[in-house]
């Protein structure tokens, strides 16, 4: 009885196949917007996942930030190296500070120019954001101590410097000044929209007295290397306690500066998706609950124009369970119809954006399992009145019906 009945519906379904895909479109919209935008958040989350595992677990950053005073904000405070050196030599639990200061500078190699990021560093900041060298070598502690014309390059920085010739050793000019070129970085690729090796990095000190023109000691933030992912929230505290006791803030008066580690962005990450996907599901849900309305009010429909059919079929012996199965069988099959079509349609969606964003957007098994469970269910649901409207009819009544 049940593949008759299916049998019966799909027949059904064909004689007017506007109406079934106009039916089902509703359904097909809820189901595809929920499998693109669980597959598009699963595919962010586990991109960012990764882009935070490639910083490291155990570092933090820090940063100054301006504050509040009598009701207006002052300029944003200044960190320095005297700030990184008493970090390092009091913070039991941090093993490494690196210091930065940022600048954007045109670069020449003889007919090849390029603008790009200059980061002026010391050498513990290689270590604290896991940078490896992939040509060449890093310059000597001497070198960094007297700020030396000397860099290293980002593998971006260095093709569109020296394309497929050699660069270590070569002289390139970076803003107005010469500097030889040591190393060259191993590549890290994108995170957050941004290419990691585009860029490069020299001596702080002589970066801050070229390329940046900052005050002296001036940094424009540090990072740290915690002893481990255990201790990051001790360093967090003594890396805060040191900062503030330097900066000479009253115990009740905002920060000048913020500390950030891997686990908040982590935090905010997952903040952020459960938002998202709690927002976008439920109005998938409106769209699936429409869907819904719509194939009771087809099905409903289709019970009045077959109504003459109904009581011939309890003419000759249906039983009005019967019936009921039979029109329950094809809001079912309606459902199901635009479930599978929703998720074929949000995969395809999903994988599509994926290849733009380079990403990995496939559907779990689960996601295609629930909508699929869904999709029956509402069929179940909003079948069950025009089905149990059928069978009610009297079937004399019904063989009256014109």
């Amino acid at each position: 009885m049940f593949f008759a009945g299916i049998r019966i519906a799909l027949r059904s379904l064909r004689r007017n196949v506007l109406r079934t895909f106009l039916t089902i479109l509703g359904i097909l919209i809820g189901v595809a917007s929920v499998v693109f935008v669980t597959t598009l958040v699963d595919g962010a989350r586990a991109a960012i996942s990764n882009e935070l595992r490639s910083v490291g677990p155990n570092v933090m950053f820090i940063f100054p930030q301006s504050t509040m005073a009598a009701g207006t904000r002052k300029r944003l405070a200044r960190l320095n190296e005297e700030d990184a050196r008493a970090i390092a030599r009091e913070a039991t639990s941090i093993s490494k500070v690196a210091t930065a200061i940022y600048s954007r500078s045109l670069v020449v190699f003889r007919d090849n120019n390029v603008s790009t990021t200059t980061v002026g560093v010391n050498l513990a900041y290689f270590d604290v954001h896991s940078w490896t060298i992939g040509e060449g070598t890093l310059w000597t502690e001497k070198e960094e101590a007297v700020g030396a014309r000397v860099c290293v390059l980002g593998t971006t920085t260095r093709e569109n410097l020296f394309g497929s010739g050699e660069a270590v050793g070569q002289t390139i000019r970076v803003g107005r000044y010469p500097y030889l070129v040591v190393g060259v970085l191993g590549s890290k690729g994108s995170s957050f929209g941004n290419d990691n090796d585009d860029q490069i990095l020299t001596p702080i000190a002589g970066a801050r007295a070229r390329l940046a023109r900052g005050a002296p000691g001036y940094v424009s933030g540090i990072s740290v290397l915690a002893t481990s992912t255990d201790t990051v929230d001790r360093a967090i505290e003594q890396v805060t306690g040191i900062l503030r006791q330097r900066h000479k803030i009253a115990p009740n008066a905002e920060s000048d500066f913020d500390v950030r580690s891997m686990r908040d962005l982590q935090r905010l990450e997952e903040a952020i998706y459960a938002i998202l996907t709690a927002l976008l599901v439920t109005i998938a849900g409106i769209s699936l609950l429409v869907g819904g309305i719509g194939v009771m009010n087809i099905m409903l429909v289709s019970v009045a124009e077959r109504t003459r059919e109904i009581g011939i079929r309890m003419a000759i012996g249906a039983r009005a369970r019967d019936v009921q199965t039979q029109f329950l069988v094809e809001a079912v099959v309606l459902a199901l119809l635009g479930g599978v079509a929703g998720i074929l349609s949000g995969t395809l969606l999903a994988e599509t954006v994926g290849i733009f964003l380079q990403w990995k957007m496939h559907p779990s098994a689960v996601v295609v399992v629930i909508s699929v469970s869904v999709s029956g269910l509402i069929g179940i649901g909003f079948g069950y009145l025009p089905a149990r409207r059928a069978a009610a009819l009297d079937p004399m009544t019904a063989l009256r019906y014109e």
